[in-house]
């Protein structure tokens, strides 16, 4: 790295510190600042490694920029990552379509529609650009011949093989972690057999699927078993049962010990990147009224399904 490099680099943290200011009236003008620093210095790093939101608000775009640029968990990355190939002279692709897609809650699909009437309709294949098409649907469309993953080694088993009958059946997955004789129980389901739906869209929850949980969750931190081992809880509708069952736990198993479990309640995108050791999914579907339609993703060591349907 030359010294005029090592100038600009500090510079650029220097001015992203003060831009990272968001109250800051100053603020884009020193986004801009960072951007200009960032130009004259860049080529002296050999791989940047940020979110795609911070791509665009430190680099001064220009076409073929980077050599090559790899996206990963493209199948969760919407209309904004499209710039990314005006960006790279190559463009590595990696992601599943099989797990969640881009989150387009509340947009106006109509009006979603008669803008791209209006700028594409001269496009080829203007259908692929919608708000909730993925940047890997976009390559799978495009590009032929993908590199298939054939092996996993996060999870047991079982669950890769909950995972290849659901979704790979196809070229199912070849699970390649170990485990000792007396491990823990990889995958439960729990009936909740009392259990009920009430609310509606993402005010629906469960209460007695919830009560079972917690209980459940705080019966296994008690236990020796899963001394030392994080938690998640992923809920399958809305938002509702997630913060029904953390205020319980909150209450309950006391907010220290959910830090020290990393334990949080949320839907699948709360957990997209992430691990826990266990996980508890609520399904909140009941008998009463029937509605499961999320599927979430499966990655935990061990799971535990809650659901008061049969």
């Amino acid at each position: 790295m030359k010294e005029k490099h090592r100038r600009y680099l500090v510079g650029w943290q220097q001015a992203f510190e003060k831009a990272k200011r968001k109250y800051s009236k100053y603020r884009i003008r020193n986004m801009r600042d960072a951007q200009q620093q960032l130009s004259k210095c860049k080529d002296a790093i050999p791989a940047w490694i940020m979110p795609l939101h911070r791509v665009y608000e430190t680099i001064e775009p220009s076409p073929g920029m980077f050599d090559i640029i790899i996206v990963d968990e493209a199948s969760q990355c919407g209309p904004e990552a499209l710039p990314l190939m005006y960006l790279a002279k190559q463009l590595l692709i990696v992601g599943d379509d099989k797990q969640i897609s881009p989150e387009a809650v509340g947009v106006n699909r109509e009006q979603v529609f008669r803008l791209r009437d209006e700028y594409l309709n001269d496009f080829e294949h203007a259908d692929s650009f919608s708000i909730d098409n993925s940047l890997f649907n976009h390559g799978k469309r495009r590009f032929s011949s993908p590199i298939v993953l054939l092996e996993h080694f996060r999870c047991m088993p079982e669950i890769i093989r909950f995972s290849n009958d659901l979704c790979y059946q196809t070229s199912p997955l070849i699970p390649l972690r170990q485990y000792p004789p007396q491990r823990l129980e990889p995958l439960k389901a729990v009936q909740v057999s009392n259990g009920y739906r009430e609310g509606s869209i993402n005010r629906v929850i469960n209460r007695p699927e919830a009560e079972e949980l917690v209980k459940t969750i705080i019966c296994c931190c008690g236990d020796i078993r899963y001394k030392d081992k994080t938690m998640g809880v992923i809920t399958l509708q809305g938002d509702a049962q997630a913060s029904l069952i953390e205020s319980m736990l909150l209450e309950r198993l006391g907010a220290e010990e959910m830090h020290e479990r990393k334990l949080i309640c949320g839907k699948p995108y709360s957990f997209q990147g992430d691990e826990r050791n266990v996980i508890f999914i609520s399904m909140v579907a009941a008998s009463n009224e029937r509605k499961c339609c999320c599927k979430p993703r499966k990655r935990p060591g061990m799971a535990f399904l809650f659901c008061s349907s049969k």
